[in-house]
């Protein structure tokens, strides 16, 4: 049980290092906004269907 819950607290962490990184590369490419939270909706998304 401890294992499992373990696994998934690591998962969320990689998932909020993906977003954040995601974040920072479209900030940094000065894109359009909305193709950012597009992106960031997908990825959450991909994490729920986990």
């Amino acid at each position: 049980m401890f294992n499992t819950g373990l696994f998934f607290i690591s998962i969320l962490i990689d998932l909020s290092l993906l977003l954040n990184i995601n974040l920072i590369i479209c900030v940094y490419r000065n894109e359009d906004n909305l193709n950012c939270f597009r992106l960031r909706c997908t990825l959450y998304t991909q994490a729920l269907k986990l």
